[in-house]
């Protein structure tokens, strides 16, 4: 015995549904690639920073030396724990993953467009809609769960 569900779906629902996770998945992707771009810009500039101290330390006088190392050192440290943050949450991942899941949304929404523009919309359609929309969700959420397995 299969467990398929055998209900009507609606046109008016569906196209809602999808409009809510193109914009829940604009905005993770975007939150996923600010943090990205700001976890990679920050580790660059630490090490910028860490590599002028420790550059400096011989120009400077004896008094500055030891707090230009330890500048060099606490800098150097952040760097550190900036790409462990990064490796632990993967926002990069993240963020393709949602953007990849945001393009495919946006083609089911124009498929149904299109379809409701040509007065082609039927049941067939809404559920083959419907399963490609579960879909979309499945494999969304099966690539973070093995991202995260992975840690």
């Amino acid at each position: 015995m299969t467990d398929q569900k055998v209900f009507e779906i609606d046109y008016d629902t569906l196209t809602k549904d999808i409009e809510r996770q193109i914009d829940n998945f604009q905005k993770w992707s975007k939150s996923d690639k600010s943090k990205t771009t700001t976890v990679t810009i920050a580790s660059g500039l630490a090490s910028a920073v860490t590599t002028v101290a420790i550059g400096l330390v011989k120009f400077v006088p004896d008094g500055f030396s030891d707090p230009l190392q330890a500048l060099a050192l606490i800098v150097s440290a952040s760097v550190t724990v900036l790409l462990t943050w990064d490796r632990l949450f993967q926002h990069k991942s993240l963020w393709l993953q949602n953007a990849r899941a945001r393009r495919k949304f946006l083609a089911l929404r124009d498929d149904l467009k299109h379809a409701n523009a040509t007065n082609s919309v039927n049941q067939e359609l809404l559920k083959i809609s419907y399963s490609e929309y579960k879909a979309i969700l499945e494999e969304r959420n099966s690539a973070w769960e093995k991202m995260r397995s992975a840690e």
